[in-house]
């Protein structure tokens, strides 16, 4: 009875109910982006929350009108949007995803310039201990070498002896097996070695 009082014909409802529906749509959809409806990111559609807020303010909506009608559900089966808003929308869209391809671009370059300044930073570090090695080497070298020379002055044979010894310290430094030509001057140096081979206790002493 209420329905017919209020009104009269069915026809009449669903005009009444249009107005109301016509009505609930801009007020809900205004209040989402376009974002939410359309995305290439699926979490971030909102199409049941948009449903829900639209059901509830049609049915608050009806319910104050005294229509003696009751909406129980409601859902967006399609979604129409004219040819020039969806021109800007998609280059507004083709913009954003530009932006994004271009900060990570940007992100990879700095990371790539950033791991080559270490790199960059590593390799000076190295070539410079490298460098204060061969000298301090070059300087013990120039060191040793000055020694035998001023020896050379003093007392040149002298000097060739300890060259030698040294020499012969380094070669057999380990245990190595080395055979030994005549005339060759480790077998030379080794001729010129003192006796130490332990006296017999019954030699007479003089």
């Amino acid at each position: 009875l209420g329905f017919f009082n209020a009104v009269g014909t069915v026809r009449e409802a669903e005009s009444k109910l249009l107005s109301q529906l016509s009505d609930t749509q801009n007020t809900v959809i205004g209040r989402h982006s376009f974002g939410e409806f359309v995305n290439s990111d699926p979490n971030e559609i909102k199409f049941p929350q948009i449903e829900e807020e639209m059901l509830t303010h049609l049915q608050e909506a009806v319910a104050n009108a005294n229509y003696g009608i009751e909406i129980k559900t409601l859902g967006i089966k399609q979604l129409k949007i004219s040819k020039d808003v969806s021109e800007k929308v998609f280059e507004r869209m083709r913009a954003e995803r530009n932006t994004k391809y271009q900060a990570t671009i940007a992100q990879g370059n700095a990371e790539a310039t950033k791991i080559k300044a270490v790199a960059d930073s590593k390799k000076t570090e190295l070539l410079a201990v490298a460098e204060a090695r061969a000298k301090a080497i070059q300087a013990e070298g120039d060191a040793e070498a000055a020694k035998y020379y001023k020896m050379l002055e003093v007392d040149p044979d002298f000097a060739m002896f300890l060259r030698e010894i040294d020499t012969a310290k380094e070669t057999l430094k380990e245990r190595t097996t080395i055979i030994l030509r005549e005339g060759s001057w480790l077998a030379s140096l080794l001729g010129q070695m003192p006796n130490i081979e332990p006296r017999d206790p019954n030699e007479s002493k003089e």
